[in-house]
């Protein structure tokens, strides 16, 4: 009995393992057997470690023993399942890289809430009744190993270590012809150091070109997980940046850029390279150095703060903006807000905060605003009255959206401010789900997949009514020029009048003056201050694209959405793969990912 029970509930794990995941029933017969085998291993192992817990406690002992092996290796499957279907990566894989620790929550509530969005609850029954399947097993067959020939022993062994059969099978599965320029990157040492954001003491900007204007006043709105591809909740056939331009009062005063290309997938790069203009390529190093945002604001004497809904101790973000520099800070965290919605609290709450203070302040401000409502499992309850009839939590959570707009932006047309703001609106990155093929559920696909959907954010500007003429046609003519995400630093710097010091300069440009044609971009989720087990990269030269990720495991490097490139894409491909191998973020990130869709290592 003692096989077929460890075949039968190793299946049984299987079939929830690819339920869950939602494996597509494409994928090959090497990748259904690993699935298989390394369940079955992990059976015989809890298996043989109950039985052995068995036999050599006393009674009452072994039993409580037991369902404490039982209960944390239930706990780690589900952990596991979790991981690999938000990021498509084991958890023993993933665990290290995770940009928050528990010192990150402040409660049990917290985690508990926190553990709440991802865990289905059929999902943890399923699994614990599998090792409940086991458990009793092994307590039935008290003495085990008394009872099993040498043969079912050896079968035993066989089935624990027949995950090292399925990897043997797994073969090249790229078909595409490797080129010169590829092969130089294979070679590469895999060298790159990650550090954390930490407290650093940074330079401070310089006056350049001050003009004599008594309102100078910037707001930058980050939307989470905001793609250019969502949906206005009142009205579907629009966008968001539509919606949000409709409750500004003054829609033909924002200016819509149409070549946005975002700089990484993950918000823990995206944030430091706004708040600095220190671009992913560049380093640990001048990331720490760069003025940020408010040091800019100050250097006009003007009032500072953040609003967010989010705690700021994930990713060390807390260190990271301790600087004088900014006057007030309100966070999930510092204000007790209830995490509802992965570690953030109620967005609405977040930005009628912002509008108090903005009421309050007599002088010019300079406000960073992160919204979280909608990053997945997207916020779906909040004090703004959202319409019942909005069912969806995506559409719910973009109404919040939209409202906590509505309520800063009124607050600066209350005070006067709005005609002689600087205001961007943006997201960090966009999202998949389902929009290039993958699992609809599956946000975690954007950490190893750049398809065009997370490529491309939200992103519009409404520029101050009193800037020059030469302003505002420069701004209107790079409307249709690639704009990254560190070019906002310098353009803030531009229109306050300050720079940086002999010997330091922005990569980006400021919008307020012509953004070269052919300028070339990249797009990372490794970094110097970031870490995950698998890379991405994307490469931007105007409006040419090219991925090198796993959206097409048959090409090294593919165009949009990993759609294989022509004869065209090739030659672009070339030139700007022998651009990038000079970047050596962009080339041990290319390195790692040429090496494992090959399936060869340097040792």
């Amino acid at each position: 009995m003692t096989i077929p029970m460890i075949i039968i509930a190793s299946l049984l794990l299987s079939w929830i393992h690819a339920s869950y995941t939602r494996i597509d029933h494409r994928q090959n017969v090497s990748q259904i057997f690993g699935i298989i085998a390394f369940n079955i291993s992990k059976c015989v192992v809890i298996f043989f470690i109950i039985t052995i817990i068995f036999m050599t406690l006393p009674d009452y002992m072994n039993v409580i023993f037991g369902l404490i092996v039982l209960t944390s290796a239930t706990l780690v499957e589900i952990c596991n399942l979790i991981s690999l279907r938000y990021f498509e990566i084991p958890i023993h894989k993933v665990a290290r890289h995770l940009p928050f620790q528990i010192r990150d929550v402040r409660s049990l509530r917290d985690i508990a809430n926190y553990v709440r969005q991802y865990l289905p609850v059929g999902l943890s029954l399923c699994v614990a009744l599998t090792s409940l399947a086991l458990f009793s097993g092994a307590f039935a067959q008290l003495k085990i190993l008394y009872h099993i020939s040498s043969w079912e022993i050896s079968a035993l062994i066989i089935l624990a270590i027949s995950p090292i059969f399925s990897r043997a099978l797994r073969h090249r599965s790229v078909q595409s012809q490797i080129t010169e320029n590829e092969l130089k990157f294979i070679a590469m040492p895999d060298i790159l150091t990650v550090q954390r954001l930490k407290c650093s003491v940074r330079i401070d900007p310089i006056a350049k070109n001050p003009e004599s204007r008594s309102c100078r006043n910037i707001i930058v709105f980050v939307n989470e997980s905001a793609g250019d591809d969502i949906r206005s909740p009142v009205h579907p056939s629009r966008s968001l940046a539509d919606a949000i331009r409709e409750v500004s009062q003054r829609p033909d005063s924002w200016i819509c850029p149409s070549n946005i290309f975002t700089n990484s997938s993950c918000t823990d790069v995206i944030l430091p390279t706004i708040l600095t203009g220190c671009a992913p390529i560049e380093s640990f190093e001048k990331l720490h150095a760069l003025p940020l945002i408010f040091q800019l604001a100050k250097s006009n004497n003007i009032n500072t703060a953040i609003f967010t809904s989010t705690i700021l101790t994930w990713c060390n973000f807390d260190q990271f903006l301790c600087s004088p520099s900014i006057d007030t800070i309100y966070s999930a965290d510092r204000a007790g807000l209830p995490i509802i919605n992965d570690f953030s609290g109620d967005d609405f709450i977040a930005a009628s905060e912002a509008s108090n203070y903005i009421k309050q302040q007599k002088g010019n401000i300079c406000i960073f605003i992160y919204f979280k409502s909608l990053h997945t499992p997207f916020q779906s309850e909040s004090s703004c009255q959202i319409p019942s009839s909005m069912k969806a939590r995506r559409e719910r959570a973009a109404y919040i959206t939209t409202e906590s707009h509505r309520i800063v932006i009124d607050a600066l047309h209350e005070t006067g401010r709005f005609d002689e703001s600087l205001i961007f609106c943006l997201g960090d990155h966009g999202e998949t789900l389902g929009n290039d093929g993958t699992n609809a559920e599956l946000a975690g696909a954007r950490a190893i997949k750049f398809s065009e959907t997370i490529l491309k954010p939200l992103f519009i500007i409404k520029p101050p009514k009193s800037i020059t003429t030469s302003m505002k046609n420069n701004l209107a003519t790079n409307a249709a020029r690639l704009i990254t995400m560190y070019d906002i630093a310098p353009t803030i710097a531009d229109y306050l009048g300050v720079g940086l010091p002999k010997g330091m300069q922005y990569k980006g440009y400021s919008m307020f003056h012509p953004i070269p044609i052919d300028r070339i971009s990249y797009a990372l989720n490794t970094n110097e201050w970031r870490s995950w087990p698998q890379s991405c990269v994307a490469i931007a030269r105007g409006r040419d694209r090219i991925t090198i990720d796993y959206q097409n495991m048959y090409h090294l490097c593919t165009g949009r959405n990993g759609v294989p490139l022509d004869e065209t894409g090739e030659k672009i491909k070339d030139a700007l793969l022998a651009i990038a191998f000079d970047e050596p973020a962009v080339r041990q990130s290319i390195s790692r990912i040429f090496r494992a869709k090959l399936n060869v290592s340097l040792n």
